[in-house]
């Protein structure tokens, strides 16, 4: 992590989704899954923390729960990315100034985490994108679609990102690879970047075949960092069944801490 690093973050939150419609509104512990986002980011160094609405129903949560900004942004935006260089025109934030995109359905999101990834971005002169992955142990979660996966190269710069297994494990099929990573979903770059190059390029083919809006950089020559954290356990909630986990582990850990 870069000392003295300014940063803010920005949260884009789409209320309808196709897989769980109107999901970061969902209750996980008494708090909001975009309330429990919100707050994740404040523990963070962040300067600001913003949240790119899409419906008044997330606007009014989180203006109810917490202090963040809000900005009413189009619903009409393809990726979060694209949601948040509207947002960052709207509020006339510098064109030098590090942002932190932080999904709206990461409740789990570790504070440090979002620091060190503002972190690599500046550690990296090369990348004008950061983002981080951690190692994959089970081959289910290599084969689910929702937990996208990635490859790095030697400098840990993102060589690509999929949806389906990679690398393929040719000699045991039915085992995790070991040099694949899951991708967790969370970028920086700078304003600059995001408005004048990302969000004015068209979506590309892959990025539109893996519904991954990063392989947009790469497709252009980009270069992505990426902050490989063995420790984080936090996941995007896609399905019932991931909200449901989550659930279970927040009383999980609240149960612990009253003990």
């Amino acid at each position: 992590m870069v000392n003295n690093l300014k940063f803010d973050v920005v949260i884009p939150a789409r209320y309808d989704s196709q897989r769980l419609a109107g999901k970061l509104l969902a209750d996980i512990g008494g708090r909001s899954m975009i309330q429990r986002v919100v707050e994740c980011a404040m523990a963070s160094s962040a300067a600001q923390v913003i949240v790119a609405v899409d419906d008044k129903r997330i606007a009014e949560n989180v203006a109810k729960t917490t202090t963040a900004t809000v900005v009413s942004t189009s619903k009409h935006h393809v990726s979060g990315s694209d949601r948040i260089a509207e947002a960052v025109q709207l509020l006339n934030i510098p064109s030098d100034r590090i942002i932190v995109n932080v999904q709206g359905d990461e409740p789990l999101m570790n504070p440090e985490l979002i620091d060190h990834v503002a972190g690599v971005l500046v550690s990296d002169r090369e990348a004008v994108i950061g983002t981080a992955a951690v190692p994959i142990d089970l081959v289910s979660d290599a084969k689910d679609p929702n937990r996208v996966k990635c490859v790095v190269d030697r400098y840990n710069r993102a060589l690509y990102f999929s949806r389906s297994v990679i690398p393929w494990t040719r000699a045991l099929p039915n085992k995790a690879p070991d040099t694949g990573l899951h991708h967790v979903g969370i970028y920086a770059y700078t304003v600059r970047y995001l408005v004048e190059q990302h969000a004015r390029r068209d979506r590309c083919p892959l990025e539109i075949q893996e519904g991954l809006e990063q392989l947009r950089a790469l497709h252009h020559g980009d270069k992505i960092a990426v902050y490989i954290d063995s420790t984080y356990q936090g996941f995007g909630v896609d399905t019932q069944a991931d909200l449901e986990q989550v659930r279970n582990l927040i009383a999980s850990s609240q149960t612990i801490n009253q003990n």
